[in-house]
């Protein structure tokens, strides 16, 4: 497994359900529309966000605030008698931002904590001057529990979803849903 500072997940699945009938099943439950609202909609829509062709960039509808939320972006391929779709969960573009800054902030104050304190730190005298360092593990830790709760509460969703939708079109109570 590579290390990240943004934690991130991608995955194929094979299902035999047709592509368009895959794409408008899908539609179905997509409400459209930025996933930063102030009223929740109580409709039948299970994601929200933005469909173009045969790409989906949706995220879970919540009625909570999660800043740590998974953005999923779908791509429905057809090959030979099935569909392929490449899902790959990721954090918001203004959460990475918002990290980035943070980070940086952190390592600079740690960086001149150390320049500053290292013959206390050496002494054993001074080890609040690493209390950065710990801000920084506990950033990387939250927003790894954030996102992996979160994606496995959408990939729940989202898993039941197209199973419903293959079963639905495969004619048969066992589906053909195949997770690569």
């Amino acid at each position: 497994m590579r290390f990240s500072i943004f934690p991130k997940e991608t995955y194929t699945i094979e299902l035999k359900t047709p592509k368009d009938l895959l794409i408008n099943e899908l539609s179905r439950k997509v409400e459209y529309g930025d996933s930063s609202r102030i009223w929740f909609n109580r409709n039948d829509k299970i994601f929200v966000g933005y469909i173009q062709g045969e790409k989906f960039d949706i995220s879970l509808k919540t009625n909570y605030r999660n800043s740590f939320k998974p953005r999923i972006t779908l791509e429905i391929i057809e090959i030979n008698n099935s569909t392929e779709l490449k899902i790959v969960y990721q954090l918001e573009t203004i959460t990475k931002v918002v990290m980035v800054i943070f980070i940086v902030l952190l390592v600079f104050i740690q960086s001149m904590l150390l320049y500053f304190n290292m013959d206390r730190i050496i002494k054993g005298e001074s080890f609040q001057s690493l209390f950065p360092l710990g801000m920084l593990f506990f950033l990387f830790v939250l927003s790894r529990m954030g996102f992996y709760m979160s994606m496995g509460q959408s990939d729940t969703v989202l898993y039941r979803l197209l199973l419903m939708v293959d079963r639905k079109y495969s004619g048969t109570y066992k589906s053909s849903f195949r997770r690569k």
